[in-house]
């Protein structure tokens, strides 16, 4: 899965292709009755010696990093991650400032600590790396903990990530959101506890179906090819709806994301609910970047809204001060400076009071700053270790005051939400309870999976061609749905 961005349906060009859903069910693979059999009853993974089946067997509560959910003993029990700095390898400071944010992440990092994900390990996922970048930050993690020197160098770490990534390894400046989104993608399939990924096709409808249970199947769907703790922890949903400003025809879809792109606004004295409130206004497609309408059968301008639908327990906020902002390209760096809360960022206004139980309210417990221009900067982090602050720069990490976290440096902002903060809520398709909808339409649309009255069931096969003067012609035909 590579969620590079925090919506998949991006503005639909005339020069895109008005076939592109055929030419993904024809790329696909076919959806068997086992396959689906095998996504419901378990999460059936492969571990580390790619014999063992773990069961993912339902259980009355979320899963808890200790056995008894206290606060206090999950907090007590945590490793303990002392500040420290990075040693600049090479034009390495954006890989220093991306893993300081990410092992400011205490549930992540006790995942990683506890060695549970060993029996997470995906080793045939063709889109992981057999565990190995799995184990390497794990690997990374434990020196971290283990190790009493005051500066790390993790040459071990790069690595393995330059065999994993060598657009990293060239020595060159690189950018720490584009790292941190590798990481994330790449320990989601090292730690991906679906072994089989059925085609699944999109669920698009025209407004006349209630959103939660759209979002719900949407989920599910989700569910059946992507299960592993980023997952879990750092992913969401997206409600986006597009309306044809000629017939009114509306099209409303929910997508995940992975963190969240906010661009900034063209004010001083920027917050980031001002950022919030641009990403979510509604803007109009026309000219070059009109929608293909279904119901027109041809491009037409039509408005495009984007909502928060579901926020995830940790939430990544990237603010775009680089290249394309929602209104407008700009190849300067956006240097305003945006205020964000450290303690209570409150975002229960963004999300329907009817689509969630849990309070909303996050507080920050890392950032990723750039200082400089575009072609010529530097990454620094800052990281709350109990409750003080540190500015992490390379292998420098000086305490710092709380009124000089925020700056017009900042670039990337990690969150986690208060409720809940001692646990990780597993998802998975049998536990439709610890799902991010509501209650009752999670249960309805698990008793419809169970029964197989979804659109997962359908799969796409080829037609047979009967014989090689048809070969040619049928070639690039379209594949045939089956329902089964």
């Amino acid at each position: 899965m590579r969620l590079r961005w925090p919506f998949s349906r991006l503005k639909r060009s005339r020069r895109a292709t008005e076939n592109e859903s055929n030419q993904s069910r024809s790329n696909s693979s076919s959806l068997t009755s086992d396959m689906i059999s095998n996504n419901l009853t378990s999460d059936t993974k492969t571990t580390t010696d790619a014999t063992t089946p773990i069961s993912d067997t339902p259980t009355s509560e979320p899963l808890s990093l200790e056995a008894h959910s206290s606060v206090d003993s999950t907090v007590n029990d945590s490793p303990v991650i002392q500040p420290r700095g990075l040693a600049n390898l090479g034009n390495t400071c954006f890989m220093a400032s991306a893993l300081q944010c990410l092992l400011s992440i205490r549930l992540l990092t006790t995942y990683f600590s506890s060695h549970r994900f060993s029996s997470e390990i995906n080793k045939n996922n063709p889109l992981g790396f057999g565990g190995r970048l799995a184990f390497s930050y794990a690997k990374l993690i434990n020196e971290w903990i283990s190790n009493d020197d005051k500066i790390m160098k993790p040459f071990s770490f790069r690595e393995h990530l330059c065999q994993f990534a060598p657009q990293f390894g060239d020595y060159q400046q690189h950018d720490s959101q584009e790292l941190m989104a590798f990481l994330l993608d790449g320990l989601h399939e090292d730690l991906n506890r679906c072994t089989e990924k059925p085609y699944t096709p999109e669920i698009e409808h025209d407004g006349s179906r209630q959103d939660e249970e759209i979002a719900a199947e949407s989920w599910a769907n989700h569910l059946l090819r992507n299960k592993s703790v980023i997952v879990d922890l750092f992913q969401g949903q997206l409600k986006s709806t597009l309306q044809c400003m000629t017939c009114s025809c509306i099209s409303v879809r929910f997508d995940p994301f992975m963190y969240l792109s906010l661009p900034i606004p063209r004010i001083a004295d920027a917050t980031i609910y001002d950022c919030i409130d641009l990403f979510s206004k509604q803007e109009v497609l026309e000219g070059d970047n009109q929608w293909y309408c279904p119901k027109c059968k041809q491009h037409r301008d039509a408005t495009k809204e984007i909502k928060l639908w579901k926020i995830p327990q940790v939430l990544v906020v990237h603010l775009k001060r680089f290249g394309s902002q929602r209104f407008g390209f700009s190849r300067a760096k956006r240097t305003v400076k945006v205020d964000f809360p450290l303690d209570l960022l409150d975002l229960n206004r963004y999300v329907p009071e009817h689509s969630h139980s849990t309070n909303l309210v996050y507080q920050c417990s890392a950032i990723s700053e750039h200082m400089g221009s575009l072609h010529n900067g530097h990454y620094t982090a800052t990281t709350r270790h109990d409750h003080n602050w540190f500015h992490c720069d390379d292998s420098s990490v000086t305490p710092i005051d709380v009124d000089q976290v925020c700056t017009k440096h900042a670039y990337l902002l990690i969150y986690t939400r208060l409720q809940g903060s001692n646990e990780i809520r597993r998802q998975t398709l049998n536990q439709p309870e610890l799902w991010p909808h509501r209650l009752s339409v999670s249960q309805m649309v698990w008793e419809k999976l169970r029964q197989k009255q979804l659109p997962t069931q359908v799969s796409f096969k080829k037609k047979k061609k009967p014989n090689k003067l048809r070969k040619m012609s049928e070639e690039n035909q379209p594949a045939t749905p089956n329902v089964q």
